[in-house]
């Protein structure tokens, strides 16, 4: 009898154990799922984090100012031009107007354009302040060139040159697209294009003149009768039947269209690099295997930033 008890003791104890053990296991289970739960709400939440952020990165570059990409013309000196104009989003916008030397225009609350409101002269055209006879300064620095500080640091305002070498390049079409006079501008080279609206000027009232008939671009350095005082940058004219380089029909405190252009880092340091001009197929020098590498790294940014702006 005792050894009956003892095994119905053992036998007893051995259920209690048994079960309690399966009490564990359904336990162990349940806080095994409870947290596969939460890691995968952490994962998902993680994933909507992620995503939420590449969509406020793409909308970053979207909403930052429009920069557009940029245009392999196959130029010889491997400038880029910009698909449209500064403050425009399109290649028909007329954009904003910018005074020479001056880094905001029309949505920055500038009204008027004339010589006391112009940033570089205290009220009058002989009063200059800055890029004049007593600074012998004759090329827009980067902090007053508008399309550095407002598309950064690889763009700016074409140079005479830069403008010169696209005339010589390029056929000129003047065409009307979607109710936007302007030229067609197409490469020699690669067929690529671009276009120029006739954006005309505004002047000291606010008033827009020629809109539609004559187009304004600034470039980024006085004339060369700078040094006999007359103080005027260089800017490309565009009518129906010419395109031209003039300084003697807009002041630089007018407000005209600024086309930019995209060049490598070094040529930031090189201002007056390649002063002489360019002709058709003809490169004056050898591009160095930094400019190369360069031009590599610059078309695989733009295919980047294409593809992530186009995702959302």
């Amino acid at each position: 009898m005792g050894k009956v008890l003892k095994y119905c003791l053992w036998f007893l104890l051995a259920i209690i154990v048994f079960r309690a053990c399966e009490g564990c296991a359904e336990t162990a289970n349940e806080v095994g799922k409870t947290v596969q739960k939460i890691e995968k709400w952490e994962q998902n939440n993680q994933k909507q984090e992620n995503e939420e952020k590449k969509r406020e990165e793409a909308n970053a570059l979207i909403d930052f100012a429009f920069v557009p990409k940029w245009i392999d013309l196959g130029l010889p000196s491997g400038t880029l031009w910009a698909e449209w104009n500064l403050g425009a989003t399109k290649p028909e916008g007329y954009g904003e107007y910018f005074a020479w030397g001056e880094t905001s225009g029309t949505s920055g609350g500038k009204v008027r354009y004339a010589w006391n409101t112009y940033k570089w002269c205290n009220g009058a055209s002989d009063l200059l302040t800055k890029y004049c006879s007593s600074d012998h300064k004759h090329i827009l620095e980067s902090e007053d060139d508008a399309a550095t500080v407002n598309w950064g640091g690889r763009w700016q305002i074409p140079s005479k040159n830069q403008f010169d070498e696209l005339r010589a390049n390029c056929t000129w079409e003047y065409v009307t697209r979607d109710g936007v006079n302007g030229y067609f501008v197409t490469s020699m080279n690669n067929s690529n294009q671009i276009f120029f609206p006739l954006s005309g000027y505004c002047d000291e009232n606010g008033s827009i003149w020629f809109r539609n008939s004559t187009g304004y671009y600034w470039s980024r350095e006085l004339d060369a009768s700078f040094w006999t005082g007359t103080n005027k940058p260089n800017c490309m004219i565009l009518e129906k039947d010419e395109t031209k380089m003039s300084s003697s029909r807009v002041e630089r405190c007018e407000g005209i269209s600024i086309r930019p252009v995209r060049v490598h880092k070094a040529e930031r340091s090189r201002e007056n690099a390649d002063s002489s001009d360019y002709s058709q197929g003809e490169v004056k020098r050898e591009k160095s295997e930094k400019e190369k590498l360069e031009e590599s790294l610059d078309a695989l940014e733009n295919m980047l930033l294409l593809e992530s702006v186009s995702n959302y």
